[in-house]
Order: C-alpha cells, then structure tokens, then sequence
C-alpha cells in the first residue's frame, strides 16, 4: 500500500552440501522504495538504491534469519506496481531464481500548502499583500482553500478571478473562499491583499484550511499584528453668536473637535486673525489670550468679548493633538447689531437756471391767513396784507396739511408786508378767480399759527408741533419735488422772535408745495441729525439769486436782517391774481421774547 511499508514473504534457503550461500533481491524499479538491511551472526545484508540491488552471504542459518527480515518501504505516494527478482547459489550449482509481483494500493494524500502559519504585520490605513501561499496534492487536481478573520471588522480580503475561478468574500464572517484547478487557486492566493478599516490597527488572526475533498483538511492560523499611525484632528463645529459689544462664554456647541486616536479634551485650540474683540478666560477677565484646551470649552472657562465696534469679529481656528492639527478655519459668526442706522437723505443737485412758463389760469385756490404782528402797524393791528375769502384751517395740523398752490406763473416775486386795517374773519366761501388782479399776493396768519408761533414754537417744545416720522417722510416727498420744481416762487418772512438762550440757530419752519419742514439746529433733536438744512436752504437761495437777483438770502442773512422789514417790490399787473407762496420762517433766539417783524 502507497506510503506503507511492506514485510517481505519470507525466502528460506537450504543446501545440503553447501554451508555458506549467497542471496541477491533485486527491484525492477529502484525508485520505487528500498529494502531494508541488517546483520545476523557474522552475516550483514547490504542495499544499492541505484540499481535496487539488496544482497546477503553467509551461513544459511544467518541468510535466512536476514531474508526473514527484509522489509520493502515504498517511496513517498508511490503505490506502483513493480517486481523483485530473486537469485540463490551456492556457487556450484546453477542458481535458482524466482521474481516476486509487487503491487501497489493507491492511498489519498492529504494536499499540502506552505506560509499557512506565516505571520503578518500591517499599517494602520495601508493594504497589505499576504504572504504567498502555495498548496499543492500528489493526487488531487482540485482543492479548496478558505481563510477566514477573527475579526471581520478589521477590513477586507480582495477577490479575483484566474481562469474558470473566482475567489469570493463575505464581509460579515470575514470569509474568503476559492476552490478549482490547483494553479488558478494559487494565483489568486498570490494577490489577497488584506484592507483594514479606516484608523484600525488591533491585532487579529487569519486561520486558513486547504481541502482536497478525500483526506483531513490540513490548515494554519496566520498572527496579524497592527501598526498604528497618529491620525489629525477634526474640526468639527467652528461658529459663534454675538450681539454687539457683548460676550459669549464658548461651549461645545460654539467650537468642538474630534480625534480618533486622543481623547477630546486634551486638544488645542489657537486662534488667530482675530478682529472685532478677545477670547479670554473666565478667570482672568481683560487678558487676552490665543490657546486653549477643549476641556476648557467644556467648562465653560473660555469666553470670546467683542469690542462694542459696528464690524462683526473674525477670527481663524486651528486644532492641534500636539503632533497634527486641523485648520487655520474661518469661524461663522452671526452678529447682532444694537438699534440701526439712518441714512442720511440725499439732497438733489443744484439745478440751473429756471426757465418761466407762459402765464396761465387755474381755478380758484384757498389761501392761509397768518396773523403776524407788525412793529410799524399801529397799535391793534396785526395784519400784513388782506386775503379775500381765504378760509381759516380749523387746527393747525389743518394748515400745515393744506396745499399751497401755485395758479400763476412768470418771474418770482418777492413780496414784503405792510401795514393795514385789521384782517375781517375769512369766509369759507371759495373764491373764484376768473381774470387776472392788480392787486398783489397777500400772506395772512390765523390766529392759531399765531398762537403756535407766540406760545408753541416761543415755548421751544417741537413736540407738541411737530411728528418725528411725519417731519421723516416729508423730507422724502420735499427730495423727490425739488427735483420736479420747475419755478420756485417764495415769499422770505424774516422774524426775530425769541424763543431760548439755549439755540444757536433756532428754528426753521420751510413749506414747499403743501409740504412742512420744521427743523432745529439743536443738537438733541433727533430729526435734526437726519439732515443738515444749510446745504437745502443755500440752493433755495441760489435758485432765489439767479430768479430775481436778489440780495444775499442765506439762513445767515436772515439772522442778521433780524427785525429788519423785507422791501416790497411791485406785482406787474399781468401777474395778478391770487398767488400761493413758498415761505420759511427763520426765528433767531435771544435772551429774551421780543416782537415779530414781517
């Protein structure tokens, strides 16, 4: 039997005249096994492997005590069938001679493999070519190999195909398995490359078994060992939320890292580029400081304070592990400004000379009376001019309500007040102007801009005239109407009735088409800082200069004419008519309340 030793049939020789014979067995295939050799008495036995030649000569007693104990031993997984010819002679007699059939029983071999129990070393994130293994069966064409991980959560065995096979593998049980021709199965166990998991370096096995299918599987267990390599850390939350000049004490929420080999709290933190304020410690309030651990962030020992500017901060965060980092990143802040800010409105351009149009007729317009009292008139008199049928604003919201209409037009006219007769009580009738007039325009004050002009706007209480978001949106209806004003036609009342030692202006009251502007130089007016009325009034001047060629009407001039009466110039007879009127008051405080002048 194949791989089994064999106990020769027994030879015995005899002669009954000879006491020493020789003895010669000799194999038809020498590589098919060998006989055994030993010593009886005086008599050694003797064996050539090359010519399977296995001889003994002495006394028969001896010759035959060593045939009885010659023994065949196959060659490895040789089961062959082959002869074993025998010769005897006694060295006078012809020698006699006999051949033995040998005949071989075939017996399965287990496959055999090598590196089935190399060890292997890998590096944490890097593939890993597995050292070759290489099976191979004396009486198989086929096997089949299966390695398999302790730890299927380590990584992976790479698959292929060679020939007609394909290796497979199951990430689940870590099994990798190939069975087929014995040449394709070794050249994909030539590529198993072994992928461990991202940032995994533990140690691990593979057992591996090779099966013939007929004999007992033989198999080996391979030691992976893990290298580790430091991994950087992760930025993983890089934002704040701060209103303006105020402070925010950073938690994980505001900023927060990862590292998967080092715990999080002993990360680093560094900021740089920063703008619009300081981290500091909770502990040491005004110093600033640009490092700090995330177990201080958890603590809530680390506070960013912005600097109460209007910008939003800035600032970059790095994140180190003492060896790698992450970073310079730019942190998302949203920033929450306190109150707003007002625009200043923007003035329109100064326009060039205003061209008249030809003269026409409107339909009949109301006018505002305004009872001023007149230094000049005598006493009991209060009126400068008379205003037939003008209808008295019920309130004064009614009058600075009400439109001042322009119905004629041609050059500006600058009228100045005189004294006359006491003003009757206007009628609400309408009056209706169906020709031209000689007489000219006339302004007359009612007696509650009267009692605004003495009492409200004496008493230097804008609020209980003015509307702050009314005075806002007039500004913007008076910017988009100056752009349209094609003839600007104004009547200048100079005043010098006192108000409070505390102005250094006083106030302003401008109407321009129906819209009121009233304004304060004071500084704690909060409307006043919307605009700066010097640059509006000089246009209105310059526009006035250009028209009628005046003298210089600038808000300064008018402070300086004081109690001083405008000159009257005549009204052209084909300019009469009732006429509506542009008008500022110019009011200049004095240390005490005197009389108005128009």
């Amino acid at each position: 039997t194949e791989d089994t030793p064999l106990n020769l049939t027994d030879i015995v020789v005899s002669d009954v005249d000879t006491a020493n014979v020789p003895v010669t067995l000799t194999l038809s295939d020498p590589a098919a096994g060998s006989l055994n050799t030993a010593t009886s008495g005086s008599v050694t036995s003797t064996y050539n492997a090359a010519t399977g030649l296995w001889r003994v000569s002495g006394a028969v007693g001896d010759v035959n005590t060593l045939l009885a104990g010659v023994t065949f031993t196959p060659s490895v997984n040789y089961n062959s069938n082959f002869t074993i010819a025998t010769s005897v002679d006694d060295g006078v007699a012809t020698p006699i001679t006999g051949v033995k059939n040998i005949t071989g029983t075939a017996q399965n071999d287990a496959p055999t493999a090598t590196n089935l129990n190399a060890a292997e070393t890998y590096t944490e994130d890097t593939p890993l070519n597995l050292t070759d293994i290489v099976v191979s069966d004396v009486d198989s064409a086929n096997v089949t190999v299966t390695p398999t991980s302790s730890n299927p959560g380590a990584g992976s065995l790479n698959t292929g195909t060679a020939g007609s096979v394909t290796s497979t593998y199951d990430a689940a049980t870590g099994l990798w398995r190939v069975s087929g021709a014995i040449a394709d199965v070794n050249a994909l166990l030539a590529n198993v490359t072994f992928t461990p998991v991202a940032n995994y370096n533990g140690d691990f096995t593979i057992a591996t078994s090779v099966d013939d299918g007929i004999a007992a599987p033989i198999t080996g267990v391979k030691s992976m060992t893990g290298i580790a390599v430091n991994d950087a850390p992760v930025l993983t939350g890089n934002t704040l939320t701060i209103t303006e000049g105020g402070s925010v004490v950073l938690s994980g929420s505001e900023l927060s890292a990862t590292d998967v080999d080092n715990a999080a709290a002993s990360l680093t933190f560094t900021v740089s580029s920063v703008s619009g304020g300081r981290f500091e410690l909770v502990a040491s309030p005004g110093i600033a400081i640009t490092n700090f651990t995330q177990a201080q962030v958890g603590s809530g020992a680390v506070r960013f304070v912005h600097d109460g500017g209007a910008a939003a901060p800035s600032y970059d965060v790095t994140v180190s592990d003492g060896a790698l980092s992450d970073g310079p990143a730019a942190a998302t802040i949203a920033f929450n400004k306190l109150g707003g800010t007002v625009e200043p409105i923007p003035l329109p351009p100064v326009p060039g000379p205003i061209t008249s149009p030809p003269p026409i007729v409107e339909p009949p317009l109301e006018t505002v009376g305004v009872p001023v009292e007149n230094p000049h008139a005598p006493p009991g008199e209060t009126s400068i001019g008379e205003t037939d049928n003008a209808p008295s604003p019920s309130t004064p919201s009614d009058l600075f309500n009400n439109d001042i209409q322009t119905p004629a037009s041609g050059p500006d006219v600058l009228v100045s007040p005189t004294p006359s007769k006491p003003v009757p009580k206007p009628s609400n009738e309408n009056q209706q102007a169906t020709s031209p007039r000689n007489d000219a325009p006339s302004l007359t004050l009612n007696s509650e801009l009267e009692e605004m002009v003495t009492g409200k706007l004496a008493s230097g209480d804008l609020s209980t005239v003015i509307d702050v978001s009314g005075f806002v949106q007039g500004l913007n209806k008076l910017r988009e109407e100056v752009l349209e004003e094609t003839v600007l036609e104004k009547l200048v009342v100079g005043s010098t009735a006192t108000v409070t030692t505390g102005f250094s202006i006083g106030y302003v009251l401008w109407l321009v088409r129906g819209e009121v502007l009233l304004t304060s130089l004071l500084a704690s007016l909060p409307a006043w800082r919307l605009i700066d009325p010097l640059p509006v009034l000089a246009f209105l001047n310059k526009r006035s200069d250009e028209d009628e060629d005046e003298d210089d009407d600038s808000i300064e001039g008018v402070v300086k004419k004081g109690g001083e009466t405008p000159q009257s110039m005549p009204v052209p007879k084909q300019q009469g008519g009732v006429r509506s009127v542009k008008w500022r008051i110019v009011m200049q405080p004095t240390d005490s309340i005197s009389e108005a002048s128009l």
